[in-house]
């Protein structure tokens, strides 16, 4: 079968990454496989995505967007590219890719189009405008596609109750089994005497980090043996400046840590005793699983599909309520042996039920339905 993938970039996010781990799954498969990007790939050999798709045999392709202007022109290339692949089905990622992939099945009905959406209850209120049209025109639009895949139950539900009018199903997210890293990850102000309390996600409205933060300032009242890591890029800096200002309120200069996004987070896993997901809003969390899998003892908040992934393999709070998240955190803090036994179910949880096989399986089953 010949499939294309529609995507903006290839850079570090958990969607460019499961969309390679499923193109490039389906590619070892003997599925004839390319991968659409708006863009040219930067650095190709330092960016991950691109190498695992390109080892397992499937086609980079980009449109050569020139500037978020270039509409026209965009969308004509588009077209051809598309048109000269022949795909028997165009798998589109995310709103934009979604919208653009609809008004080329508008052109060639024939073709079999699914979306992948990877959201669920967002509070679109708080984006900027040009996010809240994409959404709009989607849903406008979700007659179109063929098939929807969420990755979530909670995505599903929403989409449902937002009005989407295509048939959706849900497929998990895949973490391959040989994702976790021993190598030792030394970050600025390390102290291993500490108990490192880690988070990872986009400084976004959608992972609350106020709530953790809030959170954490009432733990560190009992503990001062703490520290509090947070990985990620930044998507919207005045949200940014007010977690530091109660970062800065609370004394917590020193003991919080913002650390860039990397490739290599499987070294931050590595060295960190908690993981802690504090999102008001989720699909399918990857960087819970990836928790998971590294054996991390985790305490998430009840959003999205966060409590299937968890199970009894760690500790679920209430969405927004920092004195249960802290009440948490102090639970697993004071317990080794909860630690230790949280994180032994975790990982076997992972490989048990969330492989990337079992992603690309269940993926492949629905895609053969539309034929």
């Amino acid at each position: 079968m010949k499939i294309l993938f529609l995507i903006r970039t290839l850079d570090k996010g958990g969607a460019e990454r499961q969309l390679s781990y499923l193109a490039s799954g389906l590619a070892k498969l003997g599925h004839e496989i390319t991968v659409l990007t708006y863009y040219s790939i930067v650095n190709n050999s330092n960016n991950f995505n691109y190498r695992l798709l390109i080892d397992s045999g499937a086609k980079v392709l980009s449109v050569e967007k020139k500037s978020r202007y270039d509409i026209l022109g965009f969308l004509y290339r588009l077209n051809t590219i598309i048109n000269k692949a022949s795909p028997d089905v165009v798998y589109s990622f995310l709103e934009l890719s979604n919208i653009f992939a609809s008004l080329y099945k508008l052109l060639h009905p024939k073709i079999k189009l699914v979306w992948g959406k990877r959201s669920a209850d967002l509070e679109l209120s708080k984006y900027r405008l040009s996010m809240r049209l994409e959404h709009k025109l989607e849903r406008l639009l979700s007659r179109i596609p063929d098939l929807i895949i969420a990755n979530s139950n909670a995505g599903k539900d929403f989409m449902l109750e937002m009005g989407y009018k295509a048939k959706i199903e849900v497929v998990y997210n895949g973490i391959p089994a040989d994702f976790v890293t021993t190598k030792p990850y030394r970050a600025k102000n390390n102290s291993f005497d500490k108990i490192v309390i880690g988070a990872v996600g986009r400084i976004d409205y959608a992972k609350d980090y106020i709530n953790l933060v809030e959170s954490f300032a009432q733990v560190y009242k009992l503990h001062n043996n703490i520290e509090l890591r947070i990985v990620g890029s930044v998507r919207n800096e005045a949200y940014l400046v007010e977690i530091k200002n109660i970062i800065r309120m609370s004394g917590l200069e020193n003991v919080v840590v913002f650390l860039p996004e990397t490739d290599n987070i499987g070294e931050f896993y590595s060295n960190i005793d908690i993981f802690v997901s504090s999102s008001f809003t989720e699909g399918f969390s990857n960087v819970v699983a990836e928790a998971m899998l590294h054996q991390l003892p985790c305490v998430v908040t009840d959003a999205g599909d966060s409590k299937i992934l968890i199970a009894d393999a760690g500790i679920v709070v209430e969405r927004r309520n920092h004195s249960e998240l802290a009440r948490a955190m102090q639970e697993l803090i004071v317990d080794e042996d909860l630690r230790k036994e949280l994180s032994k179910k975790a990982k076997k949880r992972i490989i048990d039920q969330f492989s990337v096989e079992k992603m690309v399986e269940n993926t492949l089953s629905y895609i053969k339905e539309l034929k």
